[in-house]
């Protein structure tokens, strides 16, 4: 039996929507690698079950997942057995999920404007 530690995954953008991208991640290696996603506070992420296929010999493994916000995502590859783990990046720009982040961000400083024009108002 032959043994090789995985290169690094590969990663595509398969379908996009102005809300969301549908990402997949490919890899092999013998023993063949498990596959995760991970957003960048590497919370593992809901994913389709993986597909295991042979070319030629070889084994891939091939996960999706469906992210819906502004972010850096990794695939990582992990074999227990060789104690090897190796990751891919793909960022990914979904206009609009950080919105809701800058709102909060404008009405905090305009409630701090408030404050400290009322401040300035009593010290008289």
């Amino acid at each position: 039996m032959r043994y090789g530690a995985a290169p690094e995954p590969c990663i595509r953008t398969l379908a996009e929507t102005k809300d969301w991208r549908l990402l997949q991640c490919e890899a092999h290696g013998d023993p063949l690698p498990t596959i995760k996603w991970k957003d960048s506070e590497n919370n593992i992420l809901p994913a389709e079950e993986p597909q295991i296929s042979d070319r030629g010999g070889r084994f891939y493994i091939t996960v999706k997942t469906t992210v819906t916000k502004t972010d850096n995502y990794y695939c990582v590859a992990t074999q227990e057995t060789l104690s090897h783990q190796v990751a891919a990046v793909i960022p990914v720009h979904i206009p609009g999920s950080n919105m809701v982040l800058i709102i909060l961000l404008v009405f905090a400083i305009v409630a701090a404007v408030v404050a400290a024009v009322v401040a300035v108002h009593y010290c008289k």
